[in-house]
């Protein structure tokens, strides 16, 4: 899962696929949209799934998104 929506979140979903990471959604507390690069988009903390780990890709609020 990636943890805030940016440029970087977009970099990371591309190169997710030459290391055989697979992202589930994003983690945005400021949700503005359902989706994000195809990939469902949680405001919540409760709704999103069981993940191995979340890679912080927020620009701005790293303290709020976590």
């Amino acid at each position: 899962m990636l943890g805030g929506i940016s440029e970087l979140a977009e970099i990371a979903s591309i190169r997710a696929h030459d290391f055989n990471v697979e992202i589930v959604g994003v983690f945005e507390p400021r949700r503005s949209r359902d989706t994000f690069v195809g990939r469902p988009v949680w405001n919540c903390i409760t709704a999103e799934p069981l993940v191995d780990a979340t890679i912080f890709t927020t620009l701005t609020s790293s303290n709020e998104t976590y």
